[in-house]
């Protein structure tokens, strides 16, 4: 008999970029995988086919919060739960882990591990609007933890917070793991440039520190006239979002920064550099830092929850201030030391190897699992 697997996201894309190891952990494990989201590229959509997963669409709105999509992509989700019938759904991000985890209680059999894998702005504004809906959502979150198998956090702070702050499950249920991992055999050591080449790659949003690596940037240039600043990203409709056309037309001239768009090939943009910067204001544990550190790269990034998980100071780079792009301008310019890049690119990769290889990650998840 055929054991079905969903794996529910809000954007199809990131089973692509995150996920891809863990699936065919689980396929060769005798599951036949679903993926689950509102939206996905074509490209995306063709690499899941080509490794034998199926897409299925939801009508699940990803950012804004609207009560009649909330119920009927909840009655959606009950509906594939019927025809499918899953014997494990594997959920992340916050709507994805609601609706996917209370529909689940109608259906005793299947087992749900949802994956927090950051706060996100439901969890970070303060605002009397983000107030209300997070008050809202609480409710459905004790009912999906109630629902849950475990539930995998990506840093200890995020943890606490779930645990001890709003009570939303019990600690016998909790799963810490290193990040999503890195596939350290795709993500090699490649030579560092000669020059000091600083480059961040993330959503163009505020709270990603993009802001400060500008400001960083302006000041390390007017004393590292050599010094280059690249920034990778693509836009994302938020609230801090920044417009593309602000940066590409006016960063250059104003910071110095050279803005090159989305990443087709991560790899490739971060063999261009020699440090990676990330001056987020939290994360889960992030991707792209973890790629760097793969690939021997020093890493720059701020003293918050999931960030200052990847990084040990003064070892494998700086933890910064976050919201301060003068700290982050110190950090930038020790790295302009060719020796101390080369010496903290080498312990990034050995960080890397010893605790966030994707295979290492994924026994855990699987382990959890009792599929291990």
């Amino acid at each position: 008999m055929k054991r079905n697997l969903f794996i529910i996201s809000g954007s199809g894309d990131t089973f692509v970029w995150f996920r891809m190891e863990l699936i065919s952990e689980l396929m060769n494990r005798g599951y036949c995988v679903f993926a689950l989201a509102p939206n996905i590229s074509a490209s995306s959509k063709q690499t899941l086919s080509d490794q034998g997963v199926e897409f299925l669409q939801i009508g699940m709105q990803r950012k804004s919060f609207d009560i009649l999509n909330f119920v009927t992509a909840f009655f959606e989700i009950i509906k594939i739960y019927w025809r499918y019938k899953p014997e494990i759904v594997l959920p992340y991000m916050h709507k994805s882990i609601l609706l996917s985890s209370v529909a689940a209680i109608f259906f005793p059999k299947i087992k749900v591990y949802p994956m927090i894998t950051g706060l996100g702005h439901l969890f970070e504004r303060q605002s009397l609007k983000f107030t209300l809906i997070r008050s809202f959502m609480l409710i459905f979150f004790k009912l999906a933890f109630f629902k849950a198998s475990k539930v995998f956090f990506q840093n200890p702070d995020d943890l606490e917070l779930f645990l001890q702050r709003y009570s939303l499950l019990s600690k016998k249920k909790c799963v810490l793991i290193p990040g999503s991992g890195v596939n350290t055999e795709k993500y090699t050591v490649t030579p560092l440039p000669d020059t000091p080449i600083f480059m961040t790659m993330a959503r163009l949003l505020e709270s990603k520190g993009l802001r400060e690596f500008a400001m960083a940037a302006k000041t390390v240039k007017s004393r590292f006239p050599k010094a280059r600043f690249l920034l990778y990203g693509y836009p994302d409709p938020h609230d801090d979002a920044i417009s593309e056309e602000e940066i590409s037309q006016t960063w250059f001239d104003t910071y110095g920064v050279e803005y090159r768009g989305f990443a087709e090939e991560p790899a490739e943009a971060i063999a261009s550099c020699s440090i990676f910067v990330l001056l987020s204001y939290r994360e889960g544990t992030p991707r792209t830092v973890l790629e760097s550190m793969s690939m021997g790269r020093p890493i720059i990034t701020t003293d918050v929850p999931g960030c200052r998980e990847t990084t040990i100071n003064s070892f494998n780079g700086f933890l910064v201030e976050s919201h301060n792009a003068d700290s982050a301008a110190q950090a930038m310019e020790m790295l302009c030391d060719t020796r101390l890049r080369n010496t903290m690119g080498v312990n990034s990769r050995a960080l890397a190897e010893q605790k966030f290889d994707v295979h290492k990650v994924n026994r855990i998840i699987l382990t959890a699992m009792k599929l291990c």
